[in-house]
Parts: structure tokens; C-alpha cells; sequence
């Protein structure tokens, strides 16, 4: 009765259980810097490091399995598109946009491969993939996952879509209490909220959450095999692939990945024939949910 009553309760506020959800991952992730107050990680540098990235391994699976736990008790597989239909027509624009950041990881693993960089390429990637694949579960889960299909049971596509994105940018604010630089905090808060349209696009043309999670798996793995490649060879010209300065050009990355994930969107909606100010709730809702949070 008590798990019936909760499922109740967050079926019928689905964006206030949302926040919360997100509230509490924020704050755990706020706590150390809350409680010992912020520490510089970077050495003085204002870059976090290979090892300082790979060494929350163990803390990605637990953040992983709590939000899977979260999602089950809930009974929310469905809303967030853990467990639904794949519309294989639309992983064209997955194969698409995995293309770059797949030829980054090759062209760094070969290049980390030719040098002596006292690493095992293949050791280093595989360690990458993991990380990483607990990382795009669990943000993707998160913000395209909860937060998106909260917002798209009762407002219009787009504003789920810009809502859930720039909330995904604001994130990585974070990572300034631990001593990144400004510079690169902001790069990565508007990457990121680019990121978030291309990922709701990925999962909206897709209908499922999964393609997404694979995406960001792949991308994130690009900029940390980047981010290894520029520690043992400094000079190398794969510096160039993974800007993370604010430098002009390096506004070009989000502005690409922003209008990759537009054209994606339209290419949805004239599928789809769903405009991005109607309201689309997630398919396969409960069907209490989708009565209370059709269009009138």
C-alpha cells in the first residue's frame, strides 16, 4: 500500500518528484565542497586530470544503481524510456552523430598507442568506456530520463526540451568547487546544454532513452581519451579536437552539436507530424497518468 501511495503521489506531481530527485543528486555531489569547503583538485592549473576524472569509477555505479532503484520503485521505466519501443528509423541520426566522436577515440588510441606514454592504450579506453557508460546512465537518466519526461507530461516539447537542457548545462557548474577554471567551467556548461538538445532529440526521433546513454557514453569518452592523449604528449595536434578554452572558435563544437540536434528535432517532427509546441506526453504511461496530463 505504501509503494502504491508513492507511485500515486509522483504520478500525479511528476516534475515537483523530478526536481526533488535532481535536488538530491546535486547535493550529494555539492557535499564534500559543502561540508570541507571547496579544495583545488587541479594541482593550481584549473584542469581536472585524468586520474582525478577515472578515479570516481566506484562512485558512478553507485550514483547508477541508486537512480535505477529510484526509477523501479517508482515505476517510471516506461516515462523515461528505459523500457519502451525503439524506433529504428530514428537511430540514422544516432549512427550520425556517433561518427566524430568514434574517429576522435581512434585517431587518439593509435596515437597514445605509437608514443611512450607508459600507459596500456587498451587498458586506458576500456577504463574510459566503463566510466563512462555510468556516466551517460546516469546523467542521461537524470536529466532526458526524469526530468524530460516530467516536463513533457504537462508542457510543450520544446519547452521540456530547453528546460531540461540548460538545467543538464548548469550541472557542470560543479565542477568549478573543485577548482576547474572559469574559462573552462562556462565551456563545458554551454557544451553541455547543446548536448542536452542533441541527447532529447537523439531520444525523442528514437523513442527510447538507451540511444542517448550510447551517445554520451561514446562522447564523453572522446574528451577524456583527449584529455589523456594532451597529458603524455602535450604537442600533440589531437589538442585541437577537445577545445577547452574560450577562445573563439571554440564556440563552433556547441554551435555544431546545437544545429546537428535541431535538424535532428525537424527531421522528428516531419515524421512525426508532432510540433514541438504541442504536448507529448511519453508513450506507454500508466493509464491515470495519461488522463490526467492529455491536452485539453
Amino acid at each position: 500500500m505504501a509503494l502504491n501511495a508513492l507511485r500515486a503521489r509522483a504520478d500525479r506531481h511528476p516534475q515537483t518528484t523530478a526536481i526533488a530527485i535532481i535536488g538530491l543528486f546535486v547535493l550529494f555531489i555539492l557535499a564534500p565542497v559543502l561540508l570541507l569547503g571547496p579544495e583545488d583538485t587541479t594541482g593550481g592549473t584549473g584542469t581536472l586530470n585524468f586520474e582525478t576524472l577515472t578515479s570516481g569509477l566506484p562512485l558512478q555505479i553507485i550514483v547508477s544503481a541508486v537512480l535505477l532503484l529510484i526509477v523501479g520503485v517508482l515505476g517510471w521505466w516506461r516515462m523515461t524510456l528505459l523500457w519502451s519501443r525503439l524506433e529504428r528509423r530514428g537511430l540514422r541520426a544516432l549512427y550520425f552523430t556517433l561518427a566524430y566522436p568514434l574517429l576522435g577515440i581512434v585517431v587518439i588510441t593509435l596515437v597514445l598507442n605509437d608514443g611512450e606514454t607508459g600507459r596500456n592504450p587498451r587498458d586506458v579506453l576500456l577504463l574510459v568506456l566503463v566510466l563512462n557508460f555510468f556516466v551517460g546512465l546516469s546523467e542521461e537518466l537524470l536529466f532526458r530520463g526524469i526530468l524530460f519526461g516530467a516536463l513533457r507530461q504537462k508542457n510543450r516539447l520544446i519547452t521540456a526540451i530547453v528546460v531540461s537542457s540548460i538545467a543538464f548545462g548548469l550541472l557542470h557548474v560543479v565542477n568549478a568547487g573543485v577548482g576547474q577554471s572559469a574559462d573552462q567551467t562556462l565551456f563545458q556548461v554551454i557544451n553541455a546544454a547543446s548536448l542536452g538538445v542533441l541527447f532529447c532529440a537523439l531520444t525523442l526521433t528514437t523513442n527510447n532513452l538507451w540511444p542517448a546513454i550510447m551517445l554520451h557514453m561514446v562522447w564523453n569518452s572522446y574528451a577524456m581519451m583527449g584529455l589523456a592523449s594532451t597529458e603524455v604528449m602535450p604537442e600533440s595536434p589531437e589538442t585541437a579536437l577537445t577545445p577547452t578554452d574560450l577562445s573563439a572558435w571554440a564556440f563552433l563544437v556547441p554551435t555544431l552539436i546545437l544545429l546537428i540536434g535541431i535538424a535532428i528535432l525537424y527531421g522528428y517532427r516531419h515524421a512525426s507530424q508532432v510540433r514541438l509546441r504541442d504536448v507529448v506526453p511519453p508513450p506507454g504511461l500508466r493509464k491515470d497518468i495519461t488522463d490526467a496530463t492529455a491536452p485539453r
